[in-house]
């Protein structure tokens, strides 16, 4: 049953005092406490108003137990606390002086145990946290303690019991079968189950921490405070977050946290979650399994992906995981990703913007042009969103309206005016379906390309081959003019690792020198004449040594006995094409 639902059935079972015991049973972490303590509170019923609650957790004795019990009879100000402590001792000193006549008067320093059956009776007694008893406390003692208080004493006992932690469970069958009058089972729902974890919390991102969970299905009231504190640490310094961009990062964080702390049932592991949208996603054909059982699983992992929205993972996911695993988070880059987010939703938006301006250029003919126009002016601080085309795109239409030429130039020079104060892309526009590109916005992205060849490094166009097997003008332009002193330089100032690829790299393309001349020119020829004066200069150590292992297992060694470059430190074929 659900909470409420649950919550009227308790009640009603308590109004009805031949329940003597009642189980009130369901998952751990779902609520059970906080309904009873719901309803001890809303309740006119005196009895059930000064009912007595007790948990069981490390509680190692039946005697611990009514102690327990008859302390949260006893009022807790200061005052009756002290006056409590000296009748204590008063009784404390009467039963020694009497223990000096005969020992069996040592029995009455247990007080609790004198006092309960007079303090206990006819009380409404809440036993919690049974399963987490201490092995030493015989279930059957206990159960003995409450047959003999309801018996002899009026007592009657609320039991609450997490059914998934329970063990010995032909004990608690003969609990049900021979103590419990009547058990209601307890089935939060996760929309009931974050109502109450959030009373806590208050978080900022509740709809979207709600959707979430009620998508994973988890009522747990401890795991919920637990995602909601991940999703309040790991965004605590970004309070002004689009919806948007918490659609992004809120569903994985809430999985990913959930599935951590175990507490989605049948979950998926991490690495499922976070192999979406790469080269090992389970939507791939090569990917799915022949197994009916485990094809069967990854089936429902991946619903449960699409109905939380979770197209791809990248570094956003792996820094939430790190945060789970080791407890710190990349503060820098967190804010760079959500950074990233906002921009693109922000492109997005644009993007969206742009397109309706688009249509209604075309086909609103009950919008003015001066507002057309209006609205493209509206655009020139936006721009910075739009791609080369697109922005050649807007330009034309708003040429389309009367007087738009001014405006129009306007949009291009704020996209012209932005793109040059960028950093340069790490790869150059291609325009590979042939688009139109305004004359203006051509002559910035070559400018900018010009600038990005002369940027690129010796060792940026070898590591780019060795990373990601592929190369583009920019690694051409640097490898064609490479010379003897680049790679002097290269070796007097870089790391072993970035020597080491460069070598290695430059060894591959000059063992295969006829397949990469076309691209790289002369590089092959400068770098053997590179490697050649290392050995003849001994100035680099052992590295002269290094060079000629690598040269032997690459067939290559012969190559170390050429002649020597001209006085530009070219070969004949590294002129720049």
């Amino acid at each position: 049953m659900s909470l409420d639902s649950t919550k009227i059935r308790l009640i009603a079972l308590l109004a009805d005092p031949d329940n003597k015991v009642i189980a009130l049973s369901g998952l751990w972490g779902t609520g059970k406490s906080h309904l009873w303590h719901e309803v001890k509170r809303e309740s006119n019923d005196e009895r059930i108003k000064g009912a007595l609650y007790v948990s069981l957790f490390g509680v190692t004795t039946l005697a611990q137990v009514k102690q327990k019990l008859v302390q949260a009879l006893l009022p807790t100000d200061e005052r009756n606390a002290s006056r409590y402590a000296t009748v204590r001792q008063g009784i404390s000193s009467a039963v020694k002086v009497a223990t000096g006549f005969h020992s069996g008067f040592s029995a009455l320093l247990d007080i609790p145990q004198l006092l309960a059956p007079t303090l206990l009776k006819d009380k409404i007694i809440v036993i919690d946290d049974i399963e987490r008893k201490h092995i030493n406390l015989d279930i059957d003692e206990l159960l003995g303690f409450i047959d003999e208080f309801t018996q002899q004493f009026g007592a009657r006992f609320v039991l609450i019991l997490n059914t998934d932690k329970l063990e010995q469970r032909n004990t608690w069958d003969t609990l049900r079968e021979k103590v419990i009058d009547n058990e209601v089972v307890l089935d939060t729902s996760a929309s009931e189950a974050f109502d109450i974890a959030d009373i806590k919390y208050k978080t900022r991102f509740a709809p979207h921490v709600r959707k979430a969970v009620e998508s994973c299905r988890i009522n747990n009231i401890r795991v919920i405070q637990r995602i909601i504190k991940t999703c309040e640490t790991i965004l605590s310094q970004h309070d002004n977050v689009t919806n948007e961009v918490l659609g992004r990062v809120i569903p994985s964080t809430v999985l990913l946290t959930a599935i951590h702390l175990r507490g989605i049932t049948d979950g998926p592991p991490l690495e499922f979650v976070l192999q979406t949208g790469t080269k090992s996603d389970w939507r791939l054909d090569d990917q799915v399994p022949q197994d009916d059982n485990i094809k069967a699983k990854r089936s429902a992992w991946g619903m449960l992906l699409v109905e939380l929205g979770i197209n791809g993972c990248n570094e956003y996911e792996e820094l939430v995981v790190e945060f789970l695993q080791k407890g710190s988070i990349d503060t820098a880059g967190l804010n760079n990703i959500i950074a990233r987010y906002v921009h693109e939703q922000d492109a997005m938006n644009v993007h969206s913007e742009v397109r309706r301006f688009y249509s209604d250029v075309h086909w609103n003919f009950r919008i003015e042009n001066a507002a057309l126009l209006e609205r493209a002016r509206g655009l020139v601080d936006k721009v910075k969103f739009l791609g080369p085309d697109d922005m050649t795109s807007l330009s034309e239409f708003t040429k389309m309206l009367d007087g738009g030429d001014e405006v129009s130039q306007q949009l291009v020079d704020a996209w012209v005016a932005d793109f040059t104060n960028r950093p340069a892309p790490e790869q150059p526009f291609d325009n590979i379906f042939g688009r139109r590109i305004h004359p203006d916005i051509q002559a910035a992205l070559e400018r900018m390309e010009a600038v990005a060849q002369q940027q690129k490094t010796l060792y940026d166009a070898c590591f780019q081959v060795a990373a990601r097997s592929s190369w583009g003008i920019r690694e051409e332009a640097a490898l064609k003019r490479v010379t003897v002193a680049d790679f002097e330089e290269l070796f007097d100032s870089s790391t072993q690792d970035e020597v080491r690829t460069v070598i290695r790299k430059m060894t591959e393309f000059t063992a295969s020198k006829d397949r990469y001349e076309r691209h790289f020119g002369g590089a092959m020829d400068v770098f053997v004449e590179a490697c050649k004066k290392v050995i003849r200069e001994q100035a680099y150590g052992r590295l002269g040594a290094i060079i000629k292992s690598v040269f032997a297992s690459a067939g290559i060694a012969h190559l170390l006995e050429t002649e020597q470059l001209d006085e530009s430190g070219r070969c004949g074929g590294g002129q720049p094409a």
